[in-house]
């Protein structure tokens, strides 16, 4: 009988280490090799900036191969070639020029016509980056926040339920927002 109860023992012995090294063995499994977030960032910004300096490289050698053309031609007494090749380039650019200084002058325009008529005046013919210093270093001191007529009377409306104030035809629409936004801190 002691015999069959230490084989028992051996059995469930044997057992729980079999389902111990299951266990284990299930674990490494399952788990994925995961990469981390910040290796893949690194890996794309490194391979991002080679790609980039691969492509530059390509440009150079292009205009390279390019311009030796052109001189190959002029050597050869081809300045004809040349030229018309050139001024085809030319031509092809023109319009785009003229497209972009039209959209500069635009929003030059746009941007000046928020500044007064002094600021306006003097920044007419500076470059639309000056430009938009400007207008944004004016809009940012100018008080537009506060767009009540300084000349008219403030009424409180504090006092008031949101009930009356939606209601009260009397009170303009900028007093009816500050109830409420008063009312929400």
């Amino acid at each position: 009988m002691e015999e069959n109860l230490n084989n028992s023992d051996k059995q469930v012995d044997k057992m729980e280490s079999e389902s111990a090294t299951n266990s284990t063995a299930d674990t490494q499994v399952d788990k994925p090799n995961y990469v981390p977030q910040g290796r893949v960032n690194e890996m794309t910004a490194k391979f991002k900036s080679e790609i980039e300096d691969l492509k530059k490289q390509i440009e150079k050698r292009n205009k390279a191969d390019k311009d030796l053309e052109l001189a190959k031609l002029a050597e050869q007494g081809e300045q004809d070639k040349v030229i018309a090749q050139l001024q085809q380039e030319l031509d092809k650019a023109t319009p785009y020029v003229d497209k972009f200084k039209q959209l500069v002058n635009t929003q030059k325009a746009e941007l000046l016509k928020d500044l007064p008529a002094e600021l306006q005046e003097k920044y007419t013919n500076h470059d639309l980056d000056v430009v938009k210093d400007i207008h944004s270093a004016y809009t940012a001191n100018s008080s537009k926040s506060n767009m009540v007529n300084s000349n008219s009377a403030v009424r409180k409306v504090n006092n008031l339920k949101a009930n009356d104030v939606v209601g009260d035809k009397s009170l303009s629409w900028g007093e009816k927002l500050s109830y409420f936004k008063n009312r929400q801190k």
